[in-house]
């Protein structure tokens, strides 16, 4: 069962109901505060330039956490991205197509497919999730590939300097730069978004969710179980 619901638990194909926001296009407009925002994380000291405010709604079609497996810890403070699709990619429900595929890696997001597929590539982002509070973090942990949301905040520009001795692979100063239009690809294409709020308009395949944690903690329970019967031979 574990195999089978972790798949099922991120299908987009099963995604029917679209929320109306996730119709909409992003709205973004000049920035209401403009000063730079300071904050300390994971080592650095981090300065933010606030470049527009910015709302976006859509189907999450693909999600990295990097902090899984990143060796550098400036990253860990840009652990989360996400490939949002929006509006007419879901009104034409393009998400549902048997040959497309989504991707993430190297901070790019991937779309493939073939055949005759009405793919918007302007309705489609990446985004580099910016953190600096707990209780946004404890939000934006909760999406998932397949839901949909709305995500409120500002996009950014960003520059770090480290403050505490590194690792073999820390950069002393980092610069993240964020798109300020829908409208280009490849590189420098990513939105980077410094998040103030996060809700989930309509989280997907819940029953397959369900179901796997269930599994995990079955296989969890069986694991310590046979451990501990294995122990009784000493």
């Amino acid at each position: 069962m574990g195999a089978v619901t972790w798949v099922a638990r991120d299908r987009l194909a099963t995604v029917d109901d679209i929320h109306p926001e996730a119709l909409r296009q992003p709205v973004q407009t000049p920035v209401k505060s403009p000063e730079k925002i300071e904050f300390t994380r994971n080592g650095y000291a981090y300065t933010v330039t606030p470049l527009f405010d910015y709302t976006m709604a859509g189907l999450v079609v693909h999600r990295l956490d990097y902090s899984w497996f990143s060796i550098d810890r400036g990253e860990r403070t840009f652990a989360l991205d996400i490939g949002v699709i929006w509006g007419s990619n879901l009104s034409n429900r393009v998400h549902q197509a048997k040959s497309i595929r989504f991707s993430q890696d190297s901070r790019f997001c991937f779309v493939q497919w073939h055949g005759q597929v009405p793919f918007v590539m302007s309705e489609l982002s990446n985004n580099h999730l910016l953190v600096d509070r707990d209780d946004v973090e404890r939000k934006v942990k909760q999406i998932q590939t397949a839901d949909q949301i709305r995500l409120r905040g500002k996009l950014v520009n960003v520059t770090a300097r480290r403050i505490t001795p590194g690792g073999r692979y820390d950069s002393d100063e980092f610069v993240w730069k964020s798109s300020t239009t829908r409208a280009d690809t490849g590189g420098g294409a990513c939105e980077t978004i410094l998040v103030e709020d996060v809700v989930i308009l309509k989280p997907a395949n819940e029953v397959s969710r369900v179901l796997f944690r269930v599994s995990l903690w079955g296989m969890a329970l069986v694991a310590l179980w046979a451990v501990s019967d294995l122990f009784r031979w000493f």
